[in-house]
């Protein structure tokens, strides 16, 4: 016979758990909606292997979906792990939403925390990935539609790293890097204001990674994270960043970006699978009087017609902030129709 596993009993089908949030809970409460949606338990049950005794051996452990919620709490409300701790145990809709019964203490930050490590130490990032697609596929099987149109970007990420202190470890104490992953990054020049209000070249560095992502422009939904150092070029992630769309089995019709993407690899990989590119073009594709330049615009045409016509004008760059799932717009002019790209 297959043992049990066994979790820490959070009390829910008593009187102070679903007798008491049935009657003052309202059933139309946002959180009461988000419990119904998603089978939450099914999604975090794999998270289990991450756990030494696997809640098979030892102390019954909360059940993993309580700390996955109490996370997704956490990014939802904008609160940090101890303010959502806070939060929940005054809250009767998040209680109702973690299924704890009145008396039942919320679980600590701590217990966070220790979730987290135990992904990391385990090296399980990628059932995080596996959960929250299992969240878009239940999503869509539950009526979201989905937009047509995929914007890809990159957000950049400082290491919290002195690299002077960090530096000094390793030479004089030979001690390894505080953040191994972390590498560094050069930016370029750019024009800053400084705090006289005089605006002067600066070049930017700083030592740290990069969030590549997927993003539908209609929902706001990230589809597709990848995580990389800072020094690697937002086209070599692209075809990742792909891939995982595809896998998920959107209904995308067209993929847009800046001009880091304007590579002529990744044009045809979006030609390959049945795709319009929204790629901004760099300005040696458009503005050099070179034998390559219609190459560069043909890619914003039908396949049927590949031939450019007589003017194809880019008025401007899409412009992506990935934290907040932003586009704040991009418009393709193609003769004389327009084709926003429409704004959240």
């Amino acid at each position: 016979m297959r043992p049990q596993r066994r979790y820490h009993q959070t009390r829910r089908g008593t009187f102070w758990g679903d007798y008491v949030f049935d009657q003052v809970v309202s059933p139309r409460h946002f959180l009461v909606a988000l419990h119904e949606l998603f089978g939450w338990e099914q999604l975090a049950e794999r998270f289990i292997c991450a756990y030494r005794g696997e809640a098979l051996r030892g102390r019954p452990p909360y059940h993993p979906a309580l700390a996955f919620k109490m996370l997704f709490l956490s990014f939802l409300f904008d609160l940090s792990e101890r303010m959502v701790e806070d939060v929940a145990s005054d809250s009767l809709s998040m209680r109702h939403f973690l299924g704890l019964a009145l008396d039942e203490r919320v679980p600590d930050s701590t217990t966070l925390g220790v979730f987290k490590k135990r992904l990391v130490k385990a090296r399980r990032w990628h059932l995080l990935e596996e959960a929250f697609d299992d969240l878009i596929r239940q999503a869509r099987a539950k009526g979201l539609v989905m937009g047509k149109i995929q914007v890809v970007d990159s957000v950049h990420t400082i290491a919290d790293v002195n690299n002077e202190k960090d530096r000094k470890h390793q030479e004089k104490e030979g001690k390894p890097p505080r953040d191994p992953d972390a590498q560094m990054v050069n930016k370029g020049k750019r024009r800053v204001v400084g705090p006289d209000g005089k605006e002067r070249i600066k070049q930017i560095r700083y030592k740290g990674h990069k969030t590549h992502v997927s993003v539908n422009a209609e929902t706001g939904i990230v589809t597709t994270v990848v995580p990389t150092s800072g020094n690697r070029a937002d086209n070599k992630v692209f075809p990742q960043l792909l891939a995982h769309d595809q896998a998920l089995e959107l209904p995308d019709t067209t993929y847009g970006g800046d001009r880091a993407y304007d590579d002529t690899d990744i044009q045809e990989r979006i030609e390959q699978v049945g795709l319009h590119s929204g790629i901004s073009l760099n300005d040696y594709r458009t503005k050099k009087k070179i034998p390559t330049r219609s190459v560069g615009l043909t890619f914003w045409l039908p396949r049927s017609t590949r031939q450019p016509p007589k003017y194809v004008t880019v008025l401007s760059n899409l412009l992506v902030r990935p934290n907040r799932s932003t586009v704040l717009g991009a418009v393709v002019i193609w003769g004389c129709s327009a084709t926003p790209f429409r704004p959240l």
